[in-house]
């Protein structure tokens, strides 16, 4: 099967569709507990090791602030840091 991974016409969509179910699958498959933060510091994805790990379903990290996995004590600095590191 080809597909174009363009920007143009109906394959576009299912260019994006693959790259992302082949995005997922990869993600979810890592033996290493993995999340995904948007800009915000918010939890876009995770994968199974990340449930087992930290004993959260995804549904609950989804849309949380990553400090919700940060242990209490480090919480207060983490934001800072997670900054800087965004501006470098």
């Amino acid at each position: 099967m080809t597909t174009s991974w363009g920007s143009e016409g109906p394959s576009s969509s299912l260019g994006i569709r693959l790259s992302d179910d082949l995005f997922r699958g990869l993600l979810e498959a890592a033996p290493d507990a993995m999340v995904i933060i948007d800009a915000r510091g918010r939890v876009c994805l995770v994968n199974g090791q990340v449930e087992r790990l930290f004993g959260y379903q995804r549904e609950e990290l989804i849309g949380q602030p990553i400090e919700i996995l940060v242990p209490e004590r480090y919480r207060e600095g983490h934001e800072k840091h997670r900054g800087d590191y965004a501006r470098e």
